[in-house]
This record gives structure tokens, C-alpha cells and sequence, in this order.
């Protein structure tokens, strides 16, 4: 008997759908057998405040699923980015928190939040032009001793 590992990438956005709203857009690395997913964000927005992207160097969290009927995967991710507030130039950190429910196809909703703004009712998609990729799935015996 072979127990599966496996470690896959996913690159996500999350978003209102609405024009000028900020969008979120992840890069995740998932190990599907302990559920942590680490990763990159970068909070894009076209429309001032804050006018341009917030890179978010570190995000990790992790995945839960549900069981009930078609499986959801409820994912809880946390990180943080610097940001700048001119004219003082005094540079402090914003929290970024976001719980997602999603399919096995990454696709489903979340709710956001960025410093003391909060998003609800968000779109969760695959990227485009990206899908889930396996990047190391082998498989390992499991000894009886």
C-alpha cells in the first residue's frame, strides 16, 4: 500500500468584480497532504486610494475541508505588507487576512481583509492562463513495523 504526497501550485484572484475595487491576486504553494499553503500576494487597485499594488512577500495558511457532500475546502491565509503614508513617509505594517471557500477547482468565494477595509462577497478564479499545477507528487510506501 502507497500513501500519495503532494505538493501543487495554484495562482489565484480574488476580487468584488467591480471596477477600480482592489483585486488580490496569489500565488500559492499547497501540500496537500498537511493542508499548509504558503505563498505571495500583490493587492492591485487601478483607482485612487491607494492608486497602484501593495506586494504582500509572505502568506501562509491552511486548508480544512468539509466532508459534506461535494468536499469545500475552507482556506484561512493571513500575511502582512509595508505600507507608506506620504508626506511623513513613515512606513508601518497592514495586515491581510482572507477566508476562502472554494471547490477542488479553486474556483468559489471569500471574504477579505486589508488593514481595517473589509471586502465580502468576492469572487474567488484560477488566474488566466494558469491552472493548479502539481509540481512533486511521489508516492512512498508505508512500512508495517
Amino acid at each position: 500500500m502507497a500513501e500519495k504526497i503532494g505538493y501543487y501550485l495554484v495562482d489565484l484572484e480574488v476580487s468584488t468584480g467591480l471596477i477600480g475595487a482592489p483585486i488580490l491576486h496569489l500565488k500559492l504553494g499547497v501540500n496537500a497532504v498537511t493542508g499548509i499553503v504558503q505563498g505571495t500576494g500583490e493587492i492591485t487597485q487601478p483607482l485612487p486610494p491607494p492608486h497602484g499594488s501593495a506586494y504582500i512577500p509572505q502568506i501562509s495558511g491552511v486548508i480544512l475541508h468539509t466532508g459534506f457532500g461535494e468536499d469545500t475546502m475552507l482556506v484561512a491565509l493571513q500575511g502582512e505588507y509595508l505600507h507608506t503614508n506620504p508626506p511623513s513617509m513613515v512606513v508601518y505594517p497592514v495586515r491581510v487576512t482572507a477566508a476562502l471557500a472554494v471547490d477542488a477547482s479553486w474556483t468559489g468565494t471569500a471574504v477579505i481583509t486589508n488593514g481595517n477595509h473589509t471586502c465580502n462577497d468576492c469572487k474567488v478564479t484560477v488566474e488566466r492562463g494558469t491552472a493548479a499545477r502539481t509540481v512533486a507528487r511521489q508516492e512512498y510506501p508505508v512500512s508495517s513495523n
